[in-house]
C-alpha cells in the first residue's frame, strides 16, 4: 500500500469517527430532550381529567366544566365586559356564561388560531385572509406606491353581550397580526420589504363600520407608532409565579399556587391568608386564569376546562 492510499484511507476512518460520534451526540441530545419533554408532560399536561374542590375559606357558589376546553394560542382570552358575564375563546368558538350562575348564554363560531381585542364595548379579532369576506373599499384612500406589500387580512368586530357579528371586511397590504386604537379608530398595518428600504403601511379603521379613514406608508426605521393602545386582552389575571410579578397588578389581591391549593396572600408578607384546595393534578400557575368582581372569585383552570365561582369573605 502506497502512501497516499494509507493517508487516504487514514482520512476517510477519522472522518467517519467525526460522523459517528456527531451521530451518537445528537441522539444522546435528542433523548436528553426527549426525557425533558415527557417529564413536563407527566408534571404539567395540557389537559387532566376534571377536578373537584375543597373549600372552608371561600365558599363554593357554582362550577362549569367547557365543552370544547378554551387554550386558545400561547394562553386564553377571558373577558368580563360588564361584571355580569365571562366570555371565553375556544380554539373554534367564542362563548359567554352568566357571571352569577355559570349558565351558558350564547356561542359563537369563530376562525381558528384569532386573537381578541376588547375596545370601545366591542371585541375586535384580525385573522387570515377570508376570501369569503369582501374587501373594504379604499377608491377614496391614496395609497403610496412605495406600500405594497401582498399582505391581506380579515377583521371581525363582534357585540360582546350576544355574540353577534356587527361588521367584518378584509383589507389588502394588512398582516393579520397586532391591533391598535385610539378615539374611535383602530389602527392595523403591514409590511412592504423593498430594496433597500422597508416600509410599513398603517391603516386608519373606522371601528363603528371598518370604512378605511385613510392610509400613512412610514419607512421602518422611522416608524412611530400612532397609539400603544391594544384595548383588553383579557380580564384575567394570574397567580404570582416569578419574583417581578409581587409587584404588577398591585391592585388586585395576591395569589400563589402550592401543589393542588390556591393560596391568597398577603402581598407585603407573603403570609398565607386563606386558600382554596382542588383534587387531582397539581394546579399550575400559568393554567390558573383570575377575576374578581363584586367580591367573587372565579376561577377558570385551562387544563382541565372548568370555571368555579367563590364567594370571597
Amino acid at each position: 500500500m502506497n502512501k497516499k492510499n494509507l493517508l487516504t484511507y487514514v482520512f476517510v476512518g477519522i472522518l467517519l469517527m467525526v460522523c459517528g460520534t456527531y451521530v451518537l451526540v445528537q441522539f444522546a441530545i435528542d433523548v436528553f430532550l426527549f426525557g425533558l419533554a415527557a417529564k413536563a408532560l407527566e408534571l404539567h399536561p395540557e389537559r387532566v381529567p376534571a377536578r373537584d374542590v375543597i373549600s372552608e375559606d371561600f365558599p363554593l357558589l357554582w362550577s362549569n366544566k367547557t365543552k370544547d376546553g378554551s387554550q386558545h394560542l400561547v394562553y386564553t382570552q377571558i373577558f368580563a365586559p360588564d361584571g355580569k358575564s365571562i366570555i371565553y375563546i375556544t380554539p373554534n368558538s367564542m362563548n359567554s356564561i352568566d357571571f352569577s350562575t355559570g349558565a351558558s348564554l350564547w356561542t359563537t363560531n369563530i376562525p381558528e388560531d384569532s386573537t381578541f381585542h376588547f375596545y370601545d364595548g366591542k371585541i375586535f379579532s384580525l385573522d387570515s385572509y377570508d376570501d369569503k369576506v369582501p374587501f373594504a373599499s379604499n377608491e377614496s384612500i391614496r395609497i403610496p406606491s412605495k406600500c405594497n406589500s401582498y399582505d391581506q387580512s380579515t377583521l371581525r368586530v363582534y357585540n360582546p353581550y350576544s355574540g353577534n357579528k356587527e361588521w367584518e371586511y378584509s383589507y389588502q397590504m394588512v398582516h393579520p397580526d397586532q391591533i391598535f386604537f385610539k378615539d374611535n379608530s383602530a389602527f392595523i398595518q403591514g409590511l412592504t420589504i423593498g430594496l433597500p428600504r422597508k416600509f410599513i403601511s398603517v391603516f386608519e379603521i373606522d371601528i363603528n363600520s371598518g370604512q378605511i379613514l385613510g392610509v400613512e406608508c412610514q419607512n421602518l426605521n422611522h416608524y412611530s407608532r400612532i397609539s400603544n393602545n391594544e384595548g383588553i386582552l383579557s380580564s384575567g389575571f394570574y397567580p404570582i409565579n416569578r419574583d417581578w410579578e409581587w409587584k404588577k397588578e398591585s391592585d388586585k389581591p395576591a395569589f400563589i399556587v402550592e401543589g393542588s391549593k390556591l393560596i391568597m396572600v398577603d402581598r407585603q408578607t407573603k403570609d398565607p391568608i386563606s386558600q382554596i384546595e382542588f383534587t387531582g393534578f397539581p394546579l399550575h400557575a400559568d393554567d390558573t386564569q383570575l377575576l374578581i368582581k363584586d367580591n367573587i372569585l372565579i376561577v377558570y383552570l385551562d387544563d382541565s376546562n372548568q370555571f368555579f365561582a367563590f364567594q370571597m369573605k
